[in-house]
């Protein structure tokens, strides 16, 4: 079993056999830490969630959005967005950082926070959209540059999870020593081009 973490390539390629068995993705969005992001970026990314919900209605319903937060030029971390329906005129954008969610980026946390206030503020949609941690346990502890794998496990495992409450008693007895097993699943994946 191999230790590396996944290449970017690699990651790529998961995404993109996701797609192809129906899982929906919004644009990636990059935040950097040492710049502030514009209010225009969160208009664009409130607008593109407010579109989602607008096609997804009132059904169990699933799209993903890729965060990279870049602390520096070299060193990054991956998050991952889930936008569902929760039922009683609610949606969850839920958020699943690999560090758990006491090591969040405060900055980061700002502006999912924002970007959420504004959705909630547009006069376009009957619904609220609450925005919540699924994740509190580190499981990023085997190491540096795991975060993407973790993320993109995420991704694959979630929509079987169902409601958000089940979701994350179920993430939250997730195994960090299991990161290799995921790392070889995603290389075995890629490999088969297929689930």
């Amino acid at each position: 079993m191999s230790r590396e973490c996944l290449k970017f390539t690699e990651y790529e390629k998961f995404k993109d056999i996701l797609i192809k068995n129906g899982y929906e993705f919004t644009s990636s969005m990059e935040f950097r830490v040492s710049a502030p992001i514009s209010q225009r970026a969160i208009d664009n990314i409130a607008n593109t969630y407010i579109n989602d919900i607008n096609k997804i209605g009132s059904r169990f319903f699933a799209v993903f959005t890729d965060i990279t937060i870049r602390f520096r030029q070299d060193d990054k971390h991956s998050i991952g967005l889930f936008l569902s329906y929760n039922g009683d005129n609610n949606y969850i954008l839920e958020y699943f950082d690999s560090n758990g969610d006491r090591y969040m980026n405060q900055r980061v946390l700002g502006y999912l926070r924002e970007i959420t206030n504004k959705i909630n503020k547009s006069s376009k949609l009957p619904y609220k959209v609450l925005l919540k941690s699924v994740n509190s346990v580190t499981l990023n502890t085997e190491g540096t540059g795991h975060c993407a794998a973790w993320t993109y496990y995420y991704y694959y495992k979630r929509p079987e999870l169902g409601i958000y409450e089940n979701a994350k008693k179920n993430i939250e007895r997730w195994d960090p020593k299991y990161i290799f097993q995921i790392n070889n699943f995603i290389r075995d994946i890629n490999a088969s081009k297929k689930f």
